[in-house]
């Protein structure tokens, strides 16, 4: 799971970076991204709870991202 790090690393940069625009007004609708940010968060980290758990009903996407996340070269 150590390369997940990667992604995490860019996550948080990004979530930053959306909070901030936020903040200084840049989106129409802050309500709509701050609802779409924090769903995004609850679906990766119940996917991140049933990869790691192996869960069988992990979504075919979450699997795929778990499968390249655990190579250990860079493409």
């Amino acid at each position: 799971m150590d390369n997940f790090l990667v992604f995490n690393n860019a996550y948080e940069v990004v979530t930053l970076n959306i909070k901030a625009s936020i903040n200084d007004g840049d989106f129409e609708n802050s309500k709509f991204i701050e609802k779409f940010t924090a769903g995004f968060a609850r679906y990766y980290f119940h996917a991140i709870d049933q990869i790691s758990s192996e869960d069988p009903n992990t979504a075919e996407s979450w699997k795929k991202f778990a499968e390249v996340a655990t190579v250990d070269t860079a493409p």
